[in-house]
């Protein structure tokens, strides 16, 4: 057996099933940070809440001295960025559209739809749910989850025709718009053999459609 023949056998198979097991790796750690600024979201609007309710003492934290707004407005959003932001190879841009309703029950859910195109005639079609926690009284954390259809074209493949996206926003709001920026993880969910995924890095552009809910 030859000197190339023994390292398509030997080493090359070790060596793919380590960047298989980094690459799983990195989107495990990936996903837990955004549970956790997920958490600590729903933390830090517990802990405003407990304040509000107790007139006269000292918030446990100085950011929920101030009065948080609310912005239940419905509205529509533009957006654009690029995925495979973890990799080192080329980032194929993406654009989209997306209407947002005013957030919905005692929980303040808001649901969209939104659609996407990107480079190399890549395609999506999604609805999704998202969540406002108020930094202020202009600065929001939303996460967002969204599932939905995925044509790839010749672009990204993500292993099946069905994808899910998690991720959160950090957004600037004004009375006439919403400017942010956001990171999520797109995958197929594991209902592929193959399930690839990848991180997208986008900016969004939100404009009122309606007005404030009473």
């Amino acid at each position: 057996m030859s000197y190339h023949s023994i390292t398509d056998h030997t080493v090359r198979p070790a060596f793919d099933r380590r960047l298989a097991f980094f690459a799983r790796a990195r989107r495990t750690s990936l996903e837990l940070a955004m549970l956790a600024l997920m958490a600590s979201g729903v933390v830090g609007c517990a802990t405003q809440s407990s304040a509000s309710n107790h007139v006269g003492t000292a918030a446990p934290v100085a950011w929920a001295e101030v009065p948080a707004q609310s912005d239940t407005r419905p509205r529509i959003e533009l957006n654009g960025g690029a995925a495979e932001i973890l990799d080192p190879d080329e980032h194929p841009w993406n654009v989209g559209l997306s209407y947002i309703w005013r957030p919905m029950g005692r929980w303040g859910i808001a649901p969209g739809v939104g659609v996407m195109y990107a480079e190399h005639d890549a395609s999506a079609f999604y609805g999704e749910l998202r969540k406002d926690f108020w930094l202020g009284r202009q600065w929001v954390v939303t996460p967002k989850l969204a599932a939905g259809v995925y044509h790839h074209g010749g672009g990204l493949e993500l292993g099946n025709e069905f994808e899910f996206r998690e991720g959160l926003l950090l957004s600037w709001v004004g009375p006439r718009l919403r400017l942010g920026i956001g990171l999520y993880h797109a995958s197929n969910g594991g209902l592929g053999e193959n399930n690839p995924g990848t991180e997208v890095l986008e900016v969004l552009l939100g404009f009122p459609v309606g007005t404030t809910s009473k």
